[in-house]
């Protein structure tokens, strides 16, 4: 009934009711929210807290990949099927080309990305696999300058819509928006999909006459960045690994509510209580740089220096100081000229 109706003196008791309701909603929530952050907290402490010694390393390395793909969803690996690959238009710019194409990842599964590349090419190129973010895929400009730069400068590139948007379909808001709280439970990510269609496009690379399939990297914004870690950590064919504002750490995660800005495919099905630092391990000791804005609210600076200097820790353990680093700017989440130096010419370097 409307509280017009109701005798006056129970309009009191029913307001103390609701603020207790509330009280209680509150102080569930912040026991809840103090539980993840402790676990969280312990996750990230206990990551890569020592480096691995290079014995301990080698020997571990085959049993650590295993259980990172088993966290993607990933083992055992789904079969290599038919690519089908079929490039269904050309666009010539000058000093560069696109050709439009799509491949199946899995029978019926379209992947649509666009590959620049020269104009002349005279011999086998190095490859970079663009992987986007999630705003509005690869048709986004700031997207498509950093192919766009890698064909005009020497390399073939790769760029591929993520799932969900663009012109490939399927969901990869589950739990942070279509109420999917089913995924977890039953083991799965979108992470898990949108590396094995990486894997996929680096199989198409490795077939072209144009690409020298013992020179490709990987690089991304956002959830590209992301991508690019997880790329990096399941498949050695990738060289140069180059994620970009999307490393930071599950405690400052957890701590800073980042997680509420998160898409599901940032995250892996954490059996083994991993942190970012042990995924770092896993691409080392290839080339890896960590490009970040100090002023992004999802991924702070405590979060992702951390990281990286544990997993710093671990390339000067194996003797590859050089081929690891981290470059910062002071700005919010995206790209800056000082990060886009920093990314095309670590991949030049190496």
């Amino acid at each position: 009934r409307s509280a017009a109706f109701l005798p006056m003196k129970i309009l009191p008791l029913l307001f103390a009711l609701s603020i207790l309701s509330h009280a209680q909603a509150f102080t569930q929530g912040l026991s809840l929210y103090s539980s993840v952050s402790q676990e969280a907290r312990e996750v990230s402490g206990a990551s890569l807290a020592q480096p691995l010694s290079p014995e301990a390393w080698k020997a571990t390395l085959a049993e650590r990949r295993e259980k990172w793909l088993e966290m993607l969803g990933l083992s055992p690996l789904p079969k290599r099927t038919p690519l089908q690959a079929t490039v269904t238009g050309m666009l010539e710019r000058g000093d560069y080309v696109v050709e439009k194409i799509h491949f199946q990842s899995l029978p019926g599964a379209h992947v649509a990305g666009n590959l620049y590349r020269p104009a002349k090419i005279t011999g086998k190129l190095p490859a970079v696999l663009y992987l986007c973010g999630h705003s509005k895929g690869k048709v986004n400009a700031p997207y498509q300058a950093n192919p766009r730069w890698f064909a005009q400068h020497g390399y073939v590139a790769f760029v591929l819509d993520p799932v969900q948007l663009g012109e490939c379909q399927g969901l990869h808001h589950g739990t942070y928006r279509e109420g999917r709280w089913d995924w977890p439970s039953r083991g799965y990510t979108p992470a898990g999909t949108e590396v094995w269609n990486a894997m996929r496009a680096l199989d198409y690379l490795q077939g072209r006459d144009d690409v020298d399939g013992e020179k490709m990297g990987v690089t991304g914004l956002s959830g590209g960045g992301a991508m690019s870690w997880f790329l990096g950590a399941a498949d050695e064919r990738v060289k140069v690994v180059v994620p970009v504002c999307q490393s930071g750490s599950i405690e400052r995660m957890a701590v800073d509510r980042a997680t509420d800005g998160h898409c599901d495919c940032a995250f892996w099905v954490n059996y083994h209580r991993w942190c970012w630092s042990d995924i770092g391990a896993l691409i080392a000791p290839r080339a890896f740089l960590i490009a970040s804005g100090s002023e992004d609210v999802l991924w702070r600076p405590a979060g992702y220096r951390d990281v990286a200097h544990r997993i710093r820790l671990q390339y000067t353990t194996l003797g590859e100081p050089t081929k690891f680093e981290l470059t910062e700017d002071l700005a919010p989440h995206g790209y800056t000229p000082k990060l886009r130096q920093a990314i095309f010419t670590f991949f030049n370097t190496h």
